[in-house]
């Protein structure tokens, strides 16, 4: 069973850094198993903040946090960013008490000692490791190439540093705790260490490769080529002329030579209401897009463990494709900046030895699963109509419309297997969005259970920079091309919803298309006439049912443009929620409130609601429309002043065939009070 040993970040997060360090040595070795705590629990060791960190208290804050943690942490290294000092030393790197199974170390100044933080990180991992392993060692002042050194100078650490290895007498009281598995964990782990030391003291140049032992297997190619200085998806730099052979499986779509059809617009504005209709009707339905270059190398799963959820799919089928090709430039001089592995993991090289000019391929799979919540049907099929409408709205895009979609596509695709191109065109769309706009969704590299997010919007997205820069088998990559990414669209249909909006907001004049009457005014939420209609609606989370029943009895006078409603369901997925609610809160001109028992008690809807509504309608801005959902004591507060829209003697919940009816007349007091304010 392997010695379990948690890495805790105190006062700050320094998580990235440590993961890295983490994952690099766990694919070294299985004798020591390095673990970051829950994100649950990281908040703890964050609140630890000090000018100074003195080690007493930081021995005294983990015990404390190992027994708030609960579970099995016999071992635990924490690692802070500001002066460390204990009761006989000051300005020290690290301590430990090896008997409680504790340690420190400091991230402060450490750049000043040595070239690399990795390298930093990797020996006191490894270090505090040896001393949970044997506590009876103690750091000795001579010997000055020992893991076991004492640091009396801080420069003294690059010996340590460059060595990796350890005196006789460490070694002797050591090997009383050795068996043969853990020795070679030990020779693995300090070998990952000198890697990191090497490539600090050595940086590798822009025309080398450096190409680890094990490379076959993991597919790993460390190299500082910067990938931006690149052709996505290709070795060679930017602006580089070149050919690659056309290879097409017909029929083939090129986005800008679509001819479109003239009843686009009335097409998309119908599929967004069908979508609309079938939020209210459906569960949500989420998909997973999983995306593998070629030549995929060394094989991986489809599936990404523990990202996937464990259930069956309702949909499951490829996506777009991309052939790769051998490339030809056009330059004399041009060249190749690194070689790419083929399927069998070997370098595709020229008969003079360098790199093959080449573009990657890329394959597709996506599924689509449920989001159960009790209330509403599962999708299928009707989500399965609705994609198949999605594609075929596609192929009806103008071309002016059609390669704002196709960013990434300009030579175009097969139209084979192009059963789902809508899922296919709602993640292009989401990708060219801005990082943590609405709708964006991210694309994630994988190794195991770990996940990285990838930067750039072309077809070929990059590993970070930290991941490039360090050795180990986390997230195979070409040249910081990973070798597969995932990303998720949490609602489809919400989605499609969003990418329908964006067609019609492109602004297009082509030949006799026509925009449908009020196409200018067409927002992300319906038709816009300013804020003079708007009607902000509060409610309880626990009285939804009542809200999409007003939203349904709304939907027809919405529809012919004389209001728009707004709830917090319109709060796009990443939006900033609670800045959502105050922006439509500042700009709307009537308030309707479903009072019950639930809302009156809510301490939000109390202080961030109701009473910023109650203030604005005291000075004139809004117009307070309350509606007795459900019995309560409405009574002993504000509300009472104000005149309710139905009988509180006779609340909602208490009716049954005439609830349509008092539906019907709410709407219709909702709608005059819209149109007295314009």
């Amino acid at each position: 069973m392997p010695f379990p040993i948690e890495i805790i970040s105190l006062g700050e997060d320094n998580y990235e850094s440590l993961d890295v360090i983490a994952k690099l040595l766990n694919s070294a070795q299985k004798e020591f198993l390095f673990n970051l705590p829950p994100l649950r629990l990281r908040g703890v060791g964050q609140s630890f903040q000090r000018n100074v960190f003195h080690t007493v208290q930081v021995y005294n804050f983990l015990k404390q946090y190992r027994i708030q943690a609960g579970g099995h942490r016999p071992f635990l290294i924490a690692f802070v960013n500001g002066p460390l000092q204990s009761n006989n030393l000051s300005n020290i790197f690290g301590s430990h008490e090896a008997k409680e199974g504790l340690a420190v170390v400091t991230l402060q100044d450490q750049l000043a000692y040595t070239k690399s933080k990795s390298a930093f990180i990797c020996y006191y991992f490894i270090r505090y490791a040896l001393s949970f392993l044997a506590p009876e060692l103690i750091s000795h002042p001579d010997t000055r190439s020992c893991f076991f050194d004492r640091k009396i100078n801080k420069s003294d650490l690059l010996k340590s540093l460059g060595t990796g290895s350890l005196c006789d007498s460490c070694r002797s009281a050591l090997q009383k705790h050795f068996n043969q598995e853990v020795y070679h964990a030990v020779v693995e782990m300090v070998a990952r260490l000198k890697q990191l030391v090497s490539k600090a003291n050595h940086p590798v140049s822009a025309t080398d490769t450096i190409l680890p032992q094990d490379s076959v297997t993991t597919g790993l190619l460390m190299q500082n080529v910067g990938l931006d200085s690149l052709e996505n998806g290709t070795n060679v730099a930017v602006g580089t002329p070149y050919l690659e052979p056309a290879s097409r499986m017909l029929p083939w779509y090129i986005p800008s030579t679509a001819s479109g059809n003239s009843n686009w617009r009335a097409s998309s504005v119908k599929l967004r209401d069908r979508f609309e209709k079938y939020i209210d009707e459906h569960c949500t339905s989420e998909c997973f897009l999983v995306q593998t270059i070629i030549p995929a190398f060394g094989g991986l799963p489809l599936k990404p463990p523990g990202i996937l959820p464990d259930r069956k799919p309702l949909l499951s089928a490829p996506g777009l494709e991309l052939a790769p090709a051998k490339l030809v430039l056009l330059e004399k001089n041009a060249v190749a900046k690194f070689p790419v592995p083929s399927v069998h993991g070997e370098l595709m090289l020229q008969q003079d030895g360098s790199p093959v000019p080449f573009r990657l391929g890329l394959s597709r799979y996506m599924s689509v699963f449920a989001v159960p919540d009790g209330a509403r049907t599962l999708p299928v099929p009707k989500l399965t109509e609705l994609i198949g409408d999605g594609q075929n709205l596609l192929f009806q895009l103008p071309s002016k419309i059609a390669v704002q979609i196709w960013k990434n596509w300009p030579n175009g695709f097969s139209q084979r297997n192009s059963e789902y191109l809508w899922l296919d065109a709602l993640y292009e769309l989401s990708w060219q969005r801005e990082r943590g706009a609405p709708f964006h969704v991210g694309r994630f590299a994988w190794f195991e259970n770990a996940s990285v997010g990838l930067s750039g919007n072309g077809l070929f997205p990059r590993l970070p920079n930290f991941i490039t820069s360090s050795p180990g088998e986390f997230a195979p990559h070409v040249n910081g091309y990973p070798r597969s990414f995932y990303s998720k669209i949490p609602d489809i249909a919400r989605a499609s919803i969003a990418a329908i909006n964006q067609l019609l907001s492109f602004d297009v004049d082509i030949g006799k298309d026509k925009p449908v009457e009020n196409a200018a005014k067409i927002t992300e939420q319906g038709v816009n006439m300013g804020t003079k209609n708007k009607v902000f609606i509060s409610y309880c989370h626990k009285d939804k049912k009542f809200l999409d029943e007003l939203l349904t009895h709304l939907k027809p006078i919405e529809r012919s443009g004389q209001l728009t409603s707004w709830s917090d369901k319109k709060i796009e997925p990443g939006s900033k929620w609670f800045d959502e609610i105050e922006k439509e809160l500042s700009v709307a001109k009537v308030a309707v409130l479903l009072v019950t028992a639930n809302f009156l008690a809510s301490n939000f809807i109390h202080e961030h609601e109701l009473m910023p509504l109650l203030k604005k309608a005291a000075e004139g801005g809004v117009r307070i429309l309350w509606i007795p959902v459900r019995a309560c004591s409405y009574k002993d507060t504000p509300i009472n002043k104000y005149q309710a829209i139905s009988s509180p003697d006779k609340p909602l919940a208490q009716m049954k065939a005439e609830r349509d009816k008092a539906w019907v007349l709410i709407c219709e007091k909702i709608q005059q009070a819209v149109a007295n304010i314009l």
